[in-house]
């Protein structure tokens, strides 16, 4: 199973893109999902990793440990004040994988990845979940799961654009230079519920935007009728003047 990629991107106001003030908004990205699965209820932050050894950091209790050890692997600019330094990303997983690797494939796939880009005054700020699996929703229960986790993320930090498909979509998307949708996205700002009748779901999220999906199962791209309804969507968003350029 091809792993769902929920991808956010945000302005971050540069003034709130140290270290710290990311360190925040990503916790709160974080804990926004919690409850909606199993999976998605801890974090740590992977500190060493060697063929015998792995170290983990608990994400709400050792924030110095894993600000400053993010830094350095990211080979930051440590001369300056920490408050000054742009740019920083973090990233941890939902279990505590041994070194020799998790026990079973089912283990495996039910291990979610998080990360976040801090903005810059040239990038958006960026949030990815990548999902291969979740423990108690399947069907039309994994749909609708998915749905509340693009609108958790969304009411914490309101998207410029997001979208939630696997990889492999993006050879199939119909423009290069713009968003795409795959499965799901939130198309900003506007409320377009009822517009797109061949969607298999649509909600307004006040203050938001509208969230659309594609297919009620799980979007898959080796499925044509899904590559083609996702590619209807994206034609039909721009005629309606909804699908914006990507921005770095």
């Amino acid at each position: 199973m091809e792993p769902i990629h929920v991808t956010l991107f945000f302005y971050q106001c540069i003034n709130q893109a140290d270290p710290d003030s990311v360190y925040e908004t990503w916790m709160n990205l974080n804990n926004s999902t919690t409850g909606i699965d199993p999976v998605l209820n801890e974090w740590f932050y992977l500190a060493k990793a060697t063929p015998s050894e792995v170290v983990y950091l608990d994400l709400p209790k050792e924030k110095e440990q894993i600000i400053t050890s993010s830094i350095r692997t990211m080979k930051l600019d440590r001369t300056i004040p920490r408050r000054n330094i742009k740019g920083i990303t973090f990233h941890a997983w939902s279990q505590k994988v041994p070194a020799q690797g998790p026990a079973n494939e089912r283990e495996g796939s039910q291990t979610v990845f998080s990360s976040l880009s801090g903005g810059t005054e040239h990038r958006l700020a960026r949030f990815s979940l990548e999902i291969e699996a979740l423990k108690n929703h399947e069907g039309r229960h994994e749909m609708i799961a998915f749905t509340r986790i693009c609108t958790a993320i969304s009411n914490v930090q309101k998207p410029i654009w997001l979208s939630a498909c696997p990889l492999s979509y993006m050879k199939h998307r119909v423009f290069p230079h713009r968003r795409h949708v795959g499965w799901m996205a939130v198309v900003p700002d506007v409320d377009i519920s009822g517009q797109l009748p061949f969607l298999a779901y649509d909600e307004y999220l006040p203050d938001v935007g509208t969230l659309i999906v594609t297919t009620e199962e799980r979007f898959d791209t080796t499925k044509p009728e899904h590559v083609e309804k996702s590619q209807m969507t994206e034609t039909t968003l721009l005629q309606m003047g909804l699908l914006p350029e990507r921005q770095r």
